[in-house]
């Protein structure tokens, strides 16, 4: 994972605190507009931590919880037992 935000269409986000330091990589955009008010709170995945970095950077708090905690359409979860009676 990169420690920056960068693209060709915006370029470089900027720590919200002090631009001469980078915002994380991955989610940096998020982490910068949540620490600097432009956002509320946002969601996303943290595979090696690119949710957790950037937070950190901005000197906000990213979480990871567990996969069942907030279950995503797209996510496996183990099926539920049947309930008795069915077939």
């Amino acid at each position: 994972m990169a420690y920056e935000t960068d693209n060709r269409l915006s370029g470089k986000t900027s720590n919200p605190w002090n631009p001469a330091y980078s915002a994380g990589g991955s989610s940096g955009g998020e982490a910068a507009a949540i620490a600097s008010g432009c956002s509320m709170g946002g969601v996303g995945s943290d595979g090696g931590g690119s949710i957790r970095t950037p937070a950190h950077f901005c000197g906000i708090c990213g979480l990871n919880p567990r996969p069942a905690a907030f279950p995503l359409p797209d996510t496996f979860l183990p099926a539920p037992e049947p309930s008795p009676g069915s077939a």
